[in-house]
């Protein structure tokens, strides 16, 4: 191996850790805001049994609710092992999960700002469990811009990341091909099998 090679792997090598740290985090965080989702969406429930068991299963931001924060932890999930292992069968769907909930993002956030009436584009929620999210978000919009602002920025992240792990993952790879092929060039006679001397000896 060439000591050009040998410096870029090393700087790989520790570019894959820094990475690796940042993913890690980044999907704690997620982890942390499906986990936060699911504990509201369970609150929901528990209220809704209380007071309207009628609306159980009727409620679908209730379950909205329930599958955004399933979501979050399943994708976190599947972005830590993707972390560890640096393999390429989890980091492709952990790119692919980030990215659509990114999009989906994007779409309701785009909604939400141009269109005046946009409460009007959901269904009408009979336990109203919508109705006073709506309000408390509106009541409190500074803190949820803030919140819903962070987890975007740390959702780009965690995309950004795990396509930077695997280009170095990749890159490396194709280094040490390169060194194995220059090693087989540099010793054609390893390649050849190279008969007895005498043609008698058996």
């Amino acid at each position: 191996m060439s000591p050009s090679n040998k410096t870029i792997i090393t700087m790989e090598r520790s570019a894959k850790r820094i990475i690796k740290t940042a993913l890690k985090i980044v999907n704690l965080i997620l982890c942390i805001t499906g986990i936060a989702i699911l504990l509201y969406s369970v609150w929901m429930i528990v209220v809704i049994l209380m007071k309207d068991r009628k609306y159980f299963f009727l409620s679908w931001f209730l379950w909205a609710t329930f599958a955004t924060g399933t979501m979050f932890c399943f994708t976190s999930c599947i972005g830590y092992v993707a972390a560890v292992t640096r393999c390429r069968i989890f980091l492709t769907p952990y790119i692919v999960s980030i990215s659509l909930l990114i999009l989906m993002e994007i779409l309701i956030i785009g909604d939400i700002s141009l269109n005046n009436k946009w409460d009007r584009d959901f269904p009408k929620d009979p336990s109203h469990r919508f109705d006073d999210f709506v309000d408390f978000v509106e009541d409190n919009s500074c803190i949820f811009k803030l919140l819903a602002f962070l987890i975007f920025l740390v959702q780009v992240t965690g995309c950004g990341l795990a396509m930077a792990l695997r280009l170095v993952r990749a890159r490396a790879r194709s280094y040490l091909d390169d060194d194995a092929n220059q090693v087989s060039a540099g010793l054609p006679f390893l390649a050849r099998d190279i008969g007895p001397t005498n043609p008698y000896v058996m």
